[in-house]
């Protein structure tokens, strides 16, 4: 009887030094686990994490989730947040799409909709402090996480709407359009 809790306590240690030798060989694949984990699972994380400092692990493994699908959905999700016109524009009459365009050096931004074969201009806004609160750096952060190109999207909250979200000329834009 006595060797069955002995046994059990040797195992467990050797399994703990085990695991400590592992976390210690690859401990950078440990913290980058952990920081794609906090992404996935809070994404206000995520809106903290894009102000940290580049050359950083953290940043490192920031940047390789935000070229990942999830990570340009949680972008599109930050995004959406920030321009909630975005979408309520869509209920106007005639409206095919939307496309909000930002430059964050300028502190601009503008909404503008489509429908019917033209575009036309709804919303220019100076404005971007007020739009991102106590997070005015938010607006070129997005910009230079979002893709070259628009890859259009769907997000489950939102069926029937594709969105993109891409970098131009040194801001970003985002568009939904309608089915």
């Amino acid at each position: 009887m006595r060797r069955g809790p002995r046994r059990l306590a040797v195992i467990a240690g050797i399994g703990c030094i085990v695991l400590g030798a592992y976390a210690a060989l690859h401990w950078k694949d440990v913290e980058a686990s952990y920081y794609l984990h906090c992404f996935r699972r809070k994404p206000e994380y995520l809106t903290r994490a894009l102000d940290w400092p580049r050359g950083t692990r953290s940043r490192a493994a920031l940047e390789s989730y935000a070229a990942t699908p999830e990570g340009q959905d949680a972008l599109l999700r930050i995004a959406l947040g920030l321009h909630p016109e975005w979408l309520e524009a869509l209920g106007e009459p005639g409206a095919e799409g939307t496309v909000v365009c930002v430059w964050p050096k300028q502190s601009s931004w503008s909404l503008c909709i489509w429908g019917g074969g033209r575009m036309r201009s709804v919303l220019e806004k100076l404005d971007e402090r007020a739009r991102a609160g106590d997070r005015p750096w938010l607006f070129h952060r997005l910009s230079e996480f979002a893709g070259e190109r628009p890859t259009p999207r769907g997000l489950p909250e939102h069926p029937g709407l594709t969105f993109g979200l891409w970098r131009e000329n040194y801001g970003y834009k985002l568009s939904v359009d309608k089915p």
